[in-house]
């Protein structure tokens, strides 16, 4: 989650993360935390012996320290030291008797705006479909427009939901203690495919939704995987990779139940498919430059 800190559309996202430390003349690399929740912004201790960092591990971001030993790894486990601070990052003065600190709070809702064609579109009246005091981050609305699948930290943990469009209440779909995002249901409707952390790095899943067993799509491979989409037909999932190999990668579900994925392109994000299947949109830059 190399974005929480950057401004841009990635700031202060919630998306699971890990920190480690790097020794400056071997470049050896060792985990302080795990990657199951947000573990961002780290700040040394004017002593060296202590990292300090912003984590969601119990609720909302609060402020951790973890002692380290001379090669950079954890004594034992991260203590919190604030309770509901909500903050995003934090500094030290050269002392280390104050600390300054930021807080980003976000909300987000999904609306509804009536689209008429033609030379010019008209627009109407927005209209507002979920309230609640929540981040919302990825949705979908299924292919017969009776349901709206989103994303949302209304639980403290970003979940997966639907609702029954125009105006009925939110179904809670998932609740693992790990985050899910960018719901997209099928073309039959009968299970939604998402992106979760749930086998410790970025994955793509398949839930279905009469109470089946999950299905992982991409079990053997430790990239990060996201913005899964469905082809028209339902046969096929189209989905990014930010982590090398980098690119787009189409799975198809073999005869014996199994996923198989190849890749289509290098470089790229937020793919989707063509109505008659043909074609993949995609865009070839995450958060800026050309695409």
């Amino acid at each position: 989650n190399g974005w929480y800190l950057r401004p841009g559309m990635a700031f202060g996202n919630g998306s699971p993360s890990w920190i480690i430390t790097i020794e400056a003349r071997t470049g050896r690399m060792t985990a302080v935390t795990d990657s199951a929740e947000s573990n961002v912004a780290p700040r040394w201790a004017p002593d060296g012996r202590t990292l300090y960092f912003v984590s969601n591990r119990m609720g909302l971001p609060d402020l951790y320290s973890v002692d380290l030993a001379s090669g950079g790894e954890p004594r034992g486990a991260p203590r919190r030291l604030t309770v509901g601070l909500d903050v995003n990052t934090a500094s030290f003065s050269g002392d280390g008797t104050r600390m300054v600190y930021s807080i980003v709070r976000t909300s987000s809702n999904i609306w509804s705006e009536p689209w008429t064609d033609g030379p010019p579109p008209v627009r109407r009246t927005p209209v507002q479909v979920t309230h609640s005091d929540h981040v919302i981050e990825g949705l979908a609305v299924s292919d017969d427009g009776h349901w709206l699948f989103y994303d949302s930290d209304a639980s403290g943990n970003q979940d997966l939901y639907r609702m029954r469009l125009p105006t009925g209440e939110p179904e809670r779909l998932t609740s693992d203690p790990t985050a899910e995002f960018n719901p997209y249901p099928s073309p039959d409707g009968r299970s939604v495919a998402f992106q979760s952390w749930r086998s410790g790095s970025r994955g793509i899943y398949i839930m279905p939704l009469d109470g089946g067993p999950l299905v992982e799509v991409t079990p053997h491979t430790p990239e990060q995987e996201q913005y899964p989409s469905w082809s028209p037909d339902g046969t096929r999932l189209v989905f990014a990779s930010q982590s090398q190999p980098l690119g787009l990668f189409v799975a198809r579900r073999g005869s014996d139940g199994t996923w198989i994925t190849r890749r289509l392109v290098q470089v790229g994000h937020w793919p989707s498919w063509s109505p008659d299947g043909r074609y993949i949109s995609f865009a070839d830059s995450l958060l800026g430059g050309s695409g």
